[in-house]
C-alpha cells in the first residue's frame, strides 16, 4: 500500500563488507527514501513512504571491485553555473574506476572530467545545470541542482480540507528544498507541536498531522518555511470540521413490545453502539449514530407481514472543484471569461458581484475599468454552499489626481503646491506625475515636471503679477491619465499689507527732539507686522524718512530737530507683503527748550544764644 514502508535484508560473511543494492540493474542511491543499514553482518535496505513505482526486483551484489574503495564519493548540493566534484579513493593505484550516470559512461570532455592521481579517482561535473542532476555512480554519489540565488519556492501548497470530527487530518506542503525549517500557524497564531499536533519533514515535504479532530480545531493554517539563508516561502488552507449527524427512524406498533426486523436495502441490520435498536412499549426506534455515506439507502422495518419503508439521504455541502478559479489581470477592452467545473453535478451555481447576481453568465465582452472587483461563485446544494472569489483587475490609466491644487505657498517668483494621488490608479502603481503650467491668457502648456512620484512641487520661474494655471497627470505602465487642474493663481505674495497704524502722538519734547508713538494697525494682512517706517515734514512740507531700519516697537525718539519749527509725523507698517498706506497724520508738534521755575527761598534759622538748664 502506498506510504508504507518496506524492510529487505540480506546477511554478509564478514561485517566489514560492504554491498550494493540495486533495483534491476540501476544502483540504487543512499538518502531521501533509501535508507541502507549496517547491523553486525546483517545489511538492511528500507525504503520509506512506497509508491507504485517501487515496484521491481531488487538485488544486493558484493562485488570483488567494490572492496577494493577506500572511501567513497559523497552527495553534493551546488548552484547552477558552478561545478560539482566527487572524489574517491582505491586501494591499489592501478585500479581504474569508471563513471556512470543512469546507463551512460563518462569521459573526459568538455562537461566531464575524470581525475586519477596515485590512488585518488574523481570526477569533475562541470558548470551545472538542470539537465546534470541525478545519480552518478562509482561506489555512489548524487549531485543535487540548486536554484541560482537560492530562491525558496512552493511545489505543493496546502490543499483546504473538509473533514468529519474524529477523523485525522495531514496537511502537506512541497518545496523546492530539503534545506528548510518550518513554522506553522493557527488563525496567526504560533503553533507548537503536541501528542495532538505533530509536525514531519520527509525530504522536502513538510507536514501538519491533526489526531481526532474537533470544532475546535477548525480554522485557517499556514507553514512559513525559511531556508538556511533566510529566504521564505508561504502557503495557507481552510480546514473545515463536519460535525458527524444523528438520524432516528420510529414506528408504532399495536403490540407493546413486539419484536420487529430490520432492513437496509434487503440485508436485515446488524445493531452495534453506533446503529442502536431500542423498544419502549409499542414504540420502536432505530438510531444511527455519526451517520457515513455508507449508510445513505432505503431501510424497512417488518412487523410480521405488514412493513414500512423510509429512505435516508445524506447530503454533503458541495466543496470540491476540478478546476480551481485563478484571479486575472487583464487591460481595457478585453474580454474576460470565468468559468469552473464542479467535482460533483447535484448542485446550483450562482456567480454574484456587489451583492447582485449576474444572470448574463461568467463572462464580460470588452471589459472596461468599472469591470475591476471581486467575484463570487456560490454553489449549493440541500445541505449547505460554499462561496468562492475571483479577482478581475482591467488595466487601465489612472484617473485624474484628486483636487483640488491646494497653493501652500505663492511669491511672485515661484509657488509651492500640493495635491492627493488618484482614486484610482488604473490598477498599477504611479510611477510618475507630469506637472504642466500656463499663463491665464494663453493657450501653450510648459512643463515643469516629471519623473516624480511626490504630491508636493515648488514652480520656480514665474513673471510677477502674472495668471498661472497648473495641471497635473498620473502615469501607470498603461499610460497618462486625465489632468487635474488648478484654479488661476497670481505670482504675488499671497499675503495682503497691513492696514495704517493708528495716529501718530508727541511726547517728551526738547529743543531737539521728539518721541513719536502710534498704535498697532487694525489688521496684519495675513502676515506678521515686520516694523514700522516713521516720516516727518515741516507742516506743509515734503515728507522725510526718519529711520533707516524698520522700528520694531510702537514708539521711536526723533533727533536733528530744530528748535521753534512746526513738524507732522506719519507711521507705514511693514509685512511680508509690503507697507501700509500711511498713518494719519500727528497734530503739529513743535521742540522746544524746556523751561525751569525757581521754588520759594529755603527758611534759615538763627540762634543767639545757647543758656545751660
Amino acid at each position: 500500500m502506498e506510504t508504507d514502508s518496506v524492510k529487505m535484508i540480506c546477511e554478509v560473511s564478514k561485517a566489514s563488507a560492504e554491498v550494493t543494492w540495486y533495483k534491476g540493474d540501476q544502483e540504487l542511491p543512499e538518502g531521501g527514501r533509501y535508507e541502507q543499514i549496517q547491523d553486525g553482518r546483517k545489511r538492511i535496505l528500507l525504503i520509506k513512504e512506497l509508491r507504485m513505482d517501487d515496484a521491481g526486483e531488487y538485488n544486493c551484489k558484493l562485488p570483488a571491485s567494490k572492496t577494493s574503495f577506500i572511501s567513497r564519493p559523497k552527495s553534493q548540493e551546488v548552484v547552477e553555473g558552478e561545478k560539482a566534484e566527487f572524489m574517491c579513493s582505491v586501494s591499489k593505484d592501478t585500479y581504474e574506476v569508471k563513471w556512470l550516470k543512469g546507463d551512460k559512461e563518462l569521459a573526459s570532455d568538455d562537461k566531464y572530467e575524470i581525475v586519477c592521481d596515485g590512488k585518488k579517482r574523481g570526477l569533475i561535473v562541470k558548470n551545472c545545470g538542470r539537465d546534470d542532476e541525478g545519480g552518478y555512480v562509482a561506489i555512489i554519489g548524487s549531485i543535487k541542482y540548486s536554484k541560482s540565488k537560492f530562491i525558496i519556492s512552493i511545489i505543493t501548497p496546502l490543499k483546504e480540507s473538509k473533514v468529519n470530527e474524529g477523523q485525522e487530518v495531514v496537511l502537506n506542503c512541497e518545496v523546492n528544498t530539503e534545506d528548510a525549517k518550518a513554522k506553522w500557524l493557527k488563525n496567526e497564531e504560533t503553533m507548537f507541536e503536541s501528542s495532538k499536533f505533530i509536525m514531519v519533514q520527509k525530504d522536502n515535504v513538510f507536514s501538519l498531522r491533526i489526531k481526532d479532530a474537533q470544532k475546535s480545531d477548525e480554522g485557517n493554517y499556514t507553514v512559513i518555511l525559511t531556508n538556511q539563508r533566510g529566504e521564505q516561502a508561504k502557503s495557507s488552507a481552510k480546514l473545515t470540521i463536519q460535525e458527524k449527524k444523528t438520524v432516528t427512524f420510529s414506528c408504532k406498533v399495536n403490540k407493546p413490545n413486539a419484536t420487529l426486523k430490520w432492513m437496509k436495502a434487503g440485508q436485515e441490520l446488524t445493531f452495534n453502539k453506533r446503529i442502536v435498536y431500542r423498544v419502549d412499549k409499542d414504540k420502536h426506534t432505530l438510531t444511527i449514530k455519526e451517520c457515513l455515506l455508507g449508510d445513505e439507502g432505503e431501510y424497512s422495518v417488518f412487523a410480521g407481514a405488514d412493513k414500512s419503508t423510509a429512505e435516508l439521504i445524506i447530503s454533503e455541502a458541495p466543496t470540491d472543484f476540478t478546476t480551481q478559479l485563478s484571479d486575472q489581470t487583464i487591460t481595457e477592452f478585453e474580454d474576460a471569461e470565468f468559468t469552473c467545473q464542479l467535482s460533483k453535478e447535484k448542485a446550483e451555481v450562482k456567480w454574484y458581484r456587489n451583492g447582485r447576481e449576474i444572470r448574463e453568465g461568467p463572462s464580460i465582452s470588452e471589459c472596461t475599468r468599472n469591470h475591476t472587483g471581486i467575484y463570487l461563485l456560490t454553489v449549493s446544494n440541500s445541505a449547505g454552499s460554499k462561496t468562492v472569489a475571483l479577482n478581475i483587475t482591467v488595466l487601465d490609466v489612472p484617473a485624474p489626481p484628486i483636487g483640488p491644487v491646494n497653493v501652500l505657498e505663492v511669491t511672485p517668483d515661484c509657488m509651492l503646491i500640493e495635491w492627493r494621488p488618484p482614486k484610482d490608479d488604473g490598477g498599477s502603481p504611479v510611477m510618475n506625475y507630469i506637472v504642466e503650467k500656463r499663463e491665464s491668457n494663453k493657450e501653450t502648456w510648459g512643463g515643469v515636471s516629471s519623473g516624480s512620484t511626490s504630491t508636493k512641487l515648488k514652480i520656480p520661474r514665474l513673471q510677477k503679477g502674472a495668471e498661472y494655471i497648473v495641471r497635473i497627470r498620473a502615469e501607470n505602465k498603461i499610460g497618462i491619465g486625465a489632468p487635474l487642474e488648478s484654479a488661476p493663481t497670481v505670482a504675488r505674495h499671497m499675503f495682503e499689507p497691513p492696514a495704517h497704524p493708528g495716529k501718530p502722538s508727541v511726547s517728551d519734547l526738547s529743543e531737539d527732539a521728539l518721541t513719536v508713538g502710534w498704535t498697532i494697525p487694525l489688521s496684519d494682512g495675513g502676515s506678521p507686522i515686520s516694523g514700522y517706517i516713521i516720516e516727518r515734514r515741516h507742516k506743509g512740507g515734503k515728507w522725510i524718512r526718519v529711520n533707516k531700519t524698520p522700528c520694531k516697537e510702537l514708539r521711536y525718539r526723533v533727533l536733528g530737530l530744530f528748535e521753534g519749527n512746526d513738524y507732522e509725523f506719519r507711521v507705514f507698517a511693514e509685512n511680508i507683503a509690503g507697507f501700509s498706506s500711511p498713518s494719519p497724520i500727528s497734530d503739529p508738534a513743535r521742540p522746544t527748550r524746556p523751561i525751569t521755575i525757581p521754588g520759594p527761598p529755603t527758611p534759615i534759622l538763627a540762634i543767639d544764644r545757647i543758656e545751660k538748664p
